[in-house]
């Protein structure tokens, strides 16, 4: 496994070896082993793994995933924070920052969590959608947006565009 490696690296300590001696009926008492009460580790940095999909390598290839997640490599990165790493993991996947607008529909539990967010990607200069729910949280905070519909009130909801609908024109860069 990749993730193996990746984890001893981002923990500081060589778990390879420690499985080792273990396996050997070897002391690892010398080798600072994390417990599983060990928060402190690592300090200063966040490691993140991402996948890496190469549709675009493959002729021919399914682009839609089945339960499996199947990917062709992963990339690992690290960060001050996990927003950080997550960012830095993401870019060298070859995701590519918007340009455009950006949708955003939250449960209701995580709306007010996410609102800081949302204000720091319209200070960043994108246009925010929302969905009916999420929008009336947003503007509660005084975070500009407009409001879109769910895919599923196609030709229900009159008032407002339907996401679907953006999101195929290219209007929406981001969901």
């Amino acid at each position: 496994s990749r993730s193996f490696p990746f984890v001893s690296k981002t923990m500081g300590v060589d778990y390879i070896e420690a499985a080792t001696r273990a396996i050997m009926g070897a002391p690892t008492d010398d080798m600072d082993l994390p417990t599983l009460d060990t928060t402190d580790r690592p300090s200063g940095y966040v490691g993140v793994k991402a996948p890496m999909f190469s549709f675009t390598r493959l002729r021919g290839s399914d682009p839609v995933l089945g339960v499996e997640m199947a990917s062709t490599g992963e990339v690992a990165c690290f960060g001050a924070t996990k927003e950080e790493a997550f960012l830095k993991a993401l870019l060298s996947t070859g995701f590519k920052m918007p340009n455009k607008n950006i949708m955003i529909s939250c449960q209701e539990s995580l709306q007010e969590e996410m609102t800081h967010s949302v204000w720091q990607l319209h200070e960043l200069g994108y246009h925010i959608y929302a969905t009916k729910k999420t929008a009336e949280v947003l503007k509660k905070n005084r975070v500009p947006c407009t409001v879109v519909s769910y895919p599923t009130e196609k030709g229900i909801d009159t008032e407002n565009e339907n996401v679907i609908d953006l999101i195929k024109s290219g209007e929406i860069g981001l969901v």
